[in-house]
């Protein structure tokens, strides 16, 4: 799985603050600023100042701060079973990581217009090589020696 890592772009002096820079990770993994709270804003901008690594991920429907998701955990139940945190980016100083992948995404075609069968295709993936055989054709004598 190959990861998409975002390298930030630098503010100036004048404008570098906690909450602007949190502004700027977030523009830059394309995140609505809508979805945070302005104390988390500014906790994302001053981990990202200090260079400490966080997790930005989703609860539910809603995106959370690795360690500041204590409502949305109260909201869901996710004591009781309710879903858990899926991390989605990782922010490390200017790098932002992508560190989910969606299963069900094909970048062929949207899922609108999709039939049910290019859907199951699409999710079923690609097998391991421990499920492949053990190589008993006569294409597969090269493969093992």
């Amino acid at each position: 799985m190959a990861t998409k890592v975002i390298k930030g772009a630098s503010i100036p002096q004048s404008e570098l603050n906690a909450y602007s820079v949190g502004l700027l990770r977030l523009r830059e993994i394309q995140i609505a600023v809508n979805n945070f709270k302005s104390k988390d804003i500014e906790f994302i901008g001053q981990c990202s100042i200090y260079r400490k690594k966080i997790i930005i991920g989703k609860i539910g429907n809603d995106w959370a701060v690795k360690g500041r998701e204590k409502e949305l955990e109260r909201k869901y139940g996710t004591r009781y079973g309710g879903p858990k945190l899926e991390e989605h980016y990782s922010i490390i100083g200017k790098r932002s990581v992508c560190i989910y992948r969606d299963p069900y995404r094909d970048k062929t075609k949207p899922l609108h217009k999709m039939t049910a069968e290019e859907i199951f295709q699409a999710c079923k993936g690609v097998s391991c090589p421990k499920h492949q055989g053990r190589g008993n054709g006569h294409s597969d004598i090269g493969k093992y020696k």
